[in-house]
């Protein structure tokens, strides 16, 4: 649990790699305990439409993701 911390973590403070984008699925409690039964690193990404960091934000993780070092990373992403 500590690593998926320390994942999220660097994700959101690190500096973008590339600009391709990385498929982010819709969160929900079903998608979730699927992520988690693959064993893989989960990211959740919260973001609104309307904020300009939100945007910014969910970039600079689409960039760094596109990373081949990040290819298992499962992103789910939830709207508030």
């Amino acid at each position: 649990m500590f690593k998926r911390f320390a994942l999220f973590i660097a994700l959101i403070f690190a500096a973008p790699v590339a600009a391709v984008a990385q498929n982010f699925e819709d969160y929900t409690e079903e998608s979730f305990e699927a992520a988690l039964e693959t064993g893989q690193p989960i990211v959740l990404n919260f973001y609104e439409t309307w904020c300009p960091r939100c945007t910014t934000q969910r970039r600079s993780l689409q960039s760094l993701l596109s990373n081949e070092a990040y290819e298992d990373v499962i992103v789910l992403e939830a709207e508030h």
